[in-house]
């Protein structure tokens, strides 16, 4: 009897550890891991010149850039957060090769129908979009439009 009751409560023990998982809002921000993508943004945002900036969560930066979530492995995005200004942060790391492809061309997509807008609409921030481009390293791919785009990249590259 004593050996089933013993049997049962290590069965009951594996099974609820096995089942923990972490929710990602750990109290002690040094136990998480912090990605590539979010550490560049956060330098970015501490060292250029930037308007008030939003970070998208997960459901816009996928709507917005019509990327599958499967294709990712790492990202972080920030945007203006005014209809105004069209300055634009985001890096992703995708899971190989093909994948940071298919992002780059819905990265491009993006940027070509935002220089469009600006083309018609916004004649000053257009001077600032055309300047930019959608770049590909290896599985990372970025968009960074704004006029301190050249100080991003040089951030951006310091961390490889």
């Amino acid at each position: 009897m004593y050996r089933a009751v013993v049997i049962v409560l290590a069965v009951f023990l594996a099974v609820g550890l096995c089942s923990c998982k972490s929710s990602g809002k750990n109290v002690d921000s040094s136990s998480q891991y912090v990605s590539k993508p979010e550490k560049i943004v956060s330098e970015i945002e501490k060292k250029c010149s930037l308007p008030q900036m939003q970070q998208l969560n997960e459901e816009q930066v996928f709507t917005e850039y019509g990327i599958e979530k499967k294709y990712v492995a790492y990202y972080s995005a920030i945007v203006a957060a005014d209809s105004i200004s069209k300055d634009e942060v985001v890096i992703f790391e995708a899971m190989d090769e093909g994948e940071a492809n298919t992002i780059r061309d819905r990265l491009q997509e993006h940027y070509d129908a935002v220089l469009r807008e600006c083309e018609e609409y916004l004649p000053d921030e257009y001077e600032v979009v055309k300047k930019c481009s959608v770049v590909k390293d290896g599985i990372f791919v970025r968009l960074f439009i704004s006029a301190d785009a050249d100080k991003m990249n040089e951030i951006y590259k310091s961390y490889f």
